[in-house]
């Protein structure tokens, strides 16, 4: 290690100018001492296992740089009459070498050169930094350099499990080995939220030397006072909900550096498992969870501190929400909702709520808590189900009827879900110098929908609104990704003017607030003209 340091430092000392397009040939060695016949064949892959190598003009310290090639680099060997240069550089012996790596060509050492590729994992950095990084990954990582710095055969796409039962594409690094990790993107392959790491025997570890995997009896021995955990009975498993005051607490901030989810091990007592499900929160300390045996299951590590996952917020001024009366009945729009025993997403899961199930807001439960989640607007909101009271996220709650089958716009939904509410009708309107028509239909619950098109084109030729009362704008981008699938994974962005924008490249879709408590969800094709 001491030599690979020595020359490494040698060689990026030799930091390298672009060589120009056109640049002239390698220089002659007819006069630098031979050693044997060429070693290499023409058209051959070599790849760097040092940090860095250096491209020179001819085969000679003495030479130009031209360029510079880093660890895990593949360079092809070239087709030269010239007979190899022998080098040795502390001790390792080898030739110079002229090879091509892109559009440069140049003199390499081949000490630091093998036939085959170095493994994704050599030299990897293990360590988890909690609000920093998650080894080399931090929140300026692009996904262009995830594939630089492990090799495109160790990224793979991926589903991240997100609040809420909710799930968005995600990256996977060593996807189907213990070392997995999957990555949570703030900007989709721009910028990193978060590292989530779910595999036991992974070597992802804290400064501390606790992973997945690590006992919760371990985890208190290292905080040195008792550790509570909440929802521990439940089938999802519990979250680490205080340190109490212990040694972790100032470098485990939870729900701003990381989350911690914490399961009983595989072997424990069905009856301790009834006794501790009744439980809000516990203690570590207790002889019902020692018995338990509970491990870390699950980290999230967020590489920058404030990007809470499960992403969610809870502030002191209310966020824009919609209000319901009691006895409201509302339908879920989340693949499963979790319903919390309090207004925190640390709280106990009393129940996941399957995608489109009817619930009514409770009565007698507390105020509307504010609460902001994977880039959505909403509150606390307490509702009945099944039996049971509890809070959950009320931007999956909508009052429109679920869709029982896929529908390929919001006009499809309207006309295939909803109940008419009266007859339709034609109004006629200037838009940039022409006459543009409405074919207006109005549904039950108060929804209204608009087709535009030309006076004699086709209703719809010119994209449609959907008129929607008693929702919030993040409300309706929960719709929309629900009501038609093929937008699921369009890009969400928050405009200037307040309004919000989903698109595929394909279709657009604007939502604004409107007077009188309505929210206009439009959707037309790219080359449609006309947006109302």
């Amino acid at each position: 290690m001491a030599v690979l340091r020595i020359l490494s430092a040698l060689i990026i000392a030799t930091c390298v100018q672009a060589q120009a397009p056109g640049g002239a040939a390698p220089a002659s060695v007819q006069d630098q001492p031979q050693a044997g016949p060429p070693i290499y064949l023409p058209g051959m892959k070599l790849y760097v296992k040092a940090t860095g190598l250096a491209f020179r003009r001819g085969p000679s310290l003495e030479t130009e740089r031209i360029h510079y090639i880093t660890r895990g680099d593949a360079v092809t060997v070239l087709e030269d009459n010239r007979v190899p240069v022998s080098f040795e550089a502390e001790g390792i012996k080898g030739h110079w070498i002229y090879v091509q790596h892109g559009a440069y060509k140049g003199y390499t050492f081949d000490g630091f050169l093998s036939p085959e590729p170095p493994p994704a994992d050599e030299g990897v950095d293990w360590t988890v930094i909690p609000g920093e990084r998650a080894g080399p990954i931090t929140a300026r990582t692009t996904y262009q350099e995830l594939v630089k710095e492990f090799g495109a055969q160790s990224v793979a796409e991926a589903m991240v499990d997100i609040a809420e039962g909710d799930t968005e594409p995600g990256t996977a690094l060593f996807p189907g080995k213990p070392d997995r990790a999957i990555i949570q993107w703030q900007t989709y392959r721009v910028r990193p939220k978060a590292v989530h790491l779910n595999r036991e025997g992974s070597r992802w570890k804290t400064p501390d030397g606790f992973g997945v995997g690590t006992p919760l009896e371990a985890l208190a021995q290292l905080n040195g006072k008792p550790i509570t955990v909440a929802g521990l009975g439940s089938e999802e498993g519990g979250y680490v909900t205080s340190w109490n005051g212990g040694a972790l607490a100032p470098k485990y901030a939870l729900g701003v550096k990381c989350d911690i989810g914490i399961g009983p091990a595989d072997n424990y007592s069905q009856d301790d498992m009834l006794a501790v499900a009744d439980m809000v929160e516990v203690s570590s300390d207790l002889a019902l969870v020692k018995r338990l045996n509970p491990k870390i299951y699950r980290m999230v590590i967020h590489v920058a501190a404030g990007s809470a996952v499960p992403s969610g917020k809870t502030g002191t001024a209310p966020l824009a929400g919609a209000t319901y009366p009691p006895d409201k009945e509302l339908f879920t729009y989340a693949s499963k909702l979790n319903m919390r025993s309090e207004a925190a997403l640390g709280a106990a899961v009393v129940s996941a709520i399957p995608f489109g199930s009817r619930v009514r807001v409770a009565s007698g439960m507390n105020p509307p808590v504010p609460l902001e989640a994977e880039n959505l607007r909403g509150n606390w909101l307490g509702i009945e189900y099944s039996g049971q009271r509890g809070y959950v996220f009320d931007a999956y709650l909508l009052p429109l009827t679920v869709p029982r089958q896929e529908c390929t716009s919001l006009a499809d939904y309207a006309k295939n879900v909803l109940k008419l509410a009266g007859t339709p009708r034609r109004e006629e309107r200037e838009q940039g110098g022409k006459r543009i028509a409405a074919d207006i239909t109005d549904y039950e619950g108060g929804v209204r929908l608009e087709e535009f098109s030309t006076e004699s084109g086709p209703a719809g030729g010119l994209g449609h609104s959907l008129m929607v009362p008693d929702i919030t704008p993040d409300q309706a981008v929960v719709f929309v990704r629900r009501c038609v699938p093929r937008l699921a994974q369009a890009a969400f962005s928050r405009n200037s003017n307040g309004s919000l924008s989903l698109t595929d490249g394909a279709t657009l879709i604007t939502i604004r607030a409107e007077q009188g408590g309505l929210v206009r969800i439009s959707q037309k094709d790219q080359a449609a003209p006309y947006q109302p």
